[in-house]
């Protein structure tokens, strides 16, 4: 027999993040660790110059940003205002 909840989400991969940070100078801080870990041209990541320029955007495009959304909440704990992910699924037999 198959489960009420045959489909279940096993992994999601965060393609997108915008985080609102507790000052301009943090959220500068967690943009310089997102260039460290990523280190390439392919990702964009923008610290919002409007306002009081607390909010930082990770874009990964079509590339996961797991990794670095799980640090930047463990090392500066931001509010998430938005993500963008994929979900995928697996049949589980219950």
């Amino acid at each position: 027999e198959w489960a009420a909840l045959s489909l279940r989400p096993f992994f999601t991969t965060i393609e997108y993040a915008y985080y609102q940070f507790r000052n301009k100078n943090e959220a500068n801080r967690a943009a310089r660790t997102a260039e460290a870990v990523f280190d390439s041209i392919d990702y964009e990541i923008e610290v919002s110059s409007g306002g009081a320029g607390d909010r930082l955007s990770v874009d990964g495009g079509k590339r996961d940003i797991t990794k670095i959304h799980k640090e930047l909440l463990r090392l500066y704990r931001p509010k998430v205002l938005e993500t963008e992910s994929f979900n995928n699924y697996i049949m589980k037999k219950g």
